[in-house]
């Protein structure tokens, strides 16, 4: 099934920056949006007719492909220097937050929000390959506010050098303390956050498990202690700290109920206190957020100007995109990521509507079919589905039915192309010798199929199983993605061809999310997961994840397969050596794209519109615009 130049290690664990959270439309995973360059202040906004004069600029990521009437950005990414005030519109239709507290958010829409007024301690700069400390003293850390060491008993040091000018709202100088507080009593606990925790267990040589802890040094340094040495141990550092004045109290004197609680999306606003460059002054459900700059935010530019240079930031929600669209032409909105379908009527009316088409390349996350193999769930007990669904040549016929052409055609206007991989392949972990076959392929489909007693036996154009059962299923998506709707419809009617009688069904998002990863109730789904440079996640790739969606949270892996994608995974874990870790990381994926528990569809090309009146907008698939949480964005 994969097209797999065999590897020579048999064995991995990955994990990334920051948890991979299932979206509902493409965005960018903290380590792939774009990060904070403190240098170079020039103009970056280039036009359609400069495109072909730009040259390779040595960004580690690919500048996407010239798409005429649309412009790119330029990299490494450059700011002009821009000025206060104006307020920037920005459409949205992933739904309402869940939330403001960062202990107990896990998707991608209360993430998404607390990020604007809640920094992380990491941030990765795609174009020069290096991580950071975001808060950090550049002074120190060769540049990068961090140095690692190793010990003589073979621990590994990552020692910190942080800011003396960061600030919560409440006035409070931010410290190391609220660092080491935090990552010791509550990102680590078992029981406060889960997550956390198994993010930062980590597994010794002898089977035995130890927790990285975090060490006060003084005021404004601090270390993290790796029990063992990792292969990219920045991305188990990242996390995001809530004010220890704030919980500390909480922690000692009430209950774990009170921590979950608090700063839910019913508190009020004036409560809630950050660090970001925003502050969250009013939230409308169903309608919209609205954020004010946050006047004690530490980072200017280089001439001394506050940041972000936006008096106001405002996010509308709505419940589809096709309303996005009719709010941009409606002045409504300052930007939207348009869909593919729209793409010539934008092109269009560019000119008239005081806009310009930004080409962000294609997306580097993957959405994909994924099946229901959880024998615990109760909609599996007694299902024949499940036995087909366990069984990768089923796996493998679902994904040679997929015409991934004509959906690229007739969703995306030929927007797009063939997605075969889990990950970017802009990764410096990819290798185009290990990919899944991503070709229409019936006959080869049917053969699969016929292999495991799959085949239409009565002449009524429905294939039934060996035991009679037809083979039908539910294959679900999010509602409000129309190209989503539209796909899910083209693979169902693809599948119906060849007797697989599949039924489309779109629901509410988040109640698709609570399905996925709690209830366990459907079939088959059509879902996407952020994903980016580092193919590292073990809340997807371990089969104790919460997010191995096709059978989570499994204390034994259920199958011999995935018993060796966890010792692949884990053995890369650990290795500090790059080129031993990719093949270890070859190796796991070879086995993931036989076995296909996830099949991928197409990576679209990514579009934005936005209007003419705002500079350092310097958007791509890696960035988000305006740069950092939008704050060089500003109004020419």
């Amino acid at each position: 099934m994969p097209k797999i130049k065999h590897s020579k290690i048999l064995t991995i664990i990955i994990i990334l920056n920051i948890i991979l959270i299932i979206t509902a439309s493409c965005s960018n995973d903290k380590s792939n949006s774009n990060k904070l360059i403190p240098n170079n202040q020039t103009n970056n906004d280039e036009t359609e007719e400069e495109y072909n004069n730009i040259q390779d600029t040595g960004s580690l990521v690919s500048k996407p492909k010239h798409i005429e009437n649309t412009i790119i950005n330029n990299r490494p990414t450059q700011y002009q220097i821009g000025s206060n005030g104006g307020t920037f519109v920005l459409g949205d239709y992933n739904g309402d937050p869940k939330t403001f507290n960062i202990i107990v958010a896990t998707e991608d829409v209360s993430l998404s929000i607390i990020k604007r007024f809640q920094i992380s301690l990491m941030e990765y700069n795609e174009d020069t390959g290096e991580w950071f400390v975001f808060p950090g003293d550049h002074a120190k850390g060769d540049g990068k506010g961090y140095t690692l060491d190793m010990t003589d008993d073979g621990k590994e040091i990552m020692t910190i050098y942080l800011r003396d000018d960061v600030f919560w709202t409440d006035g409070v100088k931010m410290n190391a303390d609220d660092w080491v507080w935090f990552w010791n009593n509550i990102y680590t606990d078992q029981y406060i956050s889960p997550g956390g925790h198994e993010r930062t267990t980590i597994v010794m040589k002898d089977g035995s498990k130890e927790k990285i802890t975090a060490e006060y040094i003084n005021q404004f340094e601090f270390r993290l202690i790796f029990p063992r040495p990792l292969g990219e141990p920045e991305i188990f550092a990242d996390f995001s700290p809530m004010p220890k004045h704030i919980l500390e109290p909480i922690y000692e004197e009430k209950t774990q109920e009170d921590l979950f609680t608090l700063w839910s999306i019913d508190t009020p606003l004036t409560e809630i206190v950050g660090n970001g460059p925003w502050i969250l002054t009013k939230y409308l459900p169903n309608e919209a957020l609205i954020f004010e700059s946050n006047p004690k935010f530490f980072l200017k530019d280089m001439e001394g100007n506050n940041l972000p240079y936006l008096d106001k930031l405002i996010i509308i929600s709505v419940l589809d995109q096709n309303t996005l669209n009719i709010k941009f032409v409606g002045g409504d909105l300052d930007t939207y990521q348009i869909q593919n379908s729209d793409f010539k009527q934008m092109v269009e009316g560019s000119e008239v509507g005081g806009y310009r088409l930004l080409n962000g390349g294609v997306s580097p996350d993957t959405e994909f079919v994924v099946f229901n193999q959880n024998r615990k769930s109760k909609r599996m007990k007694d299902n024949p589905v499940i036995e087909w669904f366990s069984k990768k040549e089923f796996r493998q016929a679902m994904s040679y039915l997929i015409d991934r052409k004509t959906i690229i055609n007739q969703i995306h206007m030929g927007l797009a192309e063939p997605d075969s991989t889990y990950f970017s392949k802009s990764s410096p972990y990819f290798d185009p010798d290990i990919q899944v076959d991503d070709s229409y392929d019936p006959d080869r489909a049917l053969t699969l199929l016929q292999s495991i007693g799959i085949r239409d036996r009565d002449g009524n154009g429905i294939l039934e199983d060996d035991d009679e059962n037809e083979i039908h299923f539910e294959l679900n998506t999010n509602s409000g993605n129309k190209e989503r709707e539209k796909t899910i419809n083209s693979i169902v009617n693809s599948w119906k061809t060849y007797g697989i009688n599949a039924f489309p069904s779109s629901i509410e998002f988040n109640v698709l999310v609570t399905r996925l990863t709690s209830s366990y109730d459907w079939d088959s789904v059509l879902i996407s997961l952020e994903n980016g440079l580092f193919p590292f996640n073990d809340n997807i790739y371990l089969s104790s994840g919460n997010l191995h969606i096709w059978n989570p949270k499994k204390t034994i892996p259920t199958t011999e397969w995935e018993s060796r994608v966890d010792n692949l995974y884990l053995l890369a874990k650990y290795q500090p050596n790059f080129d031993i870790r990719k093949d270890l990381i070859n190796d796991m994926f070879s086995i993931l794209y036989d076995q296909l528990p996830m099949i991928p569809l197409v990576s679209k090309n990514i579009f934005r519109v936005v209007k003419n009146v705002w500079g350092n907008v310097n958007w791509d698939i890696w960035s988000e615009i305006g740069g950092y949480n939008n704050i060089r964005l500003f109004m020419k």
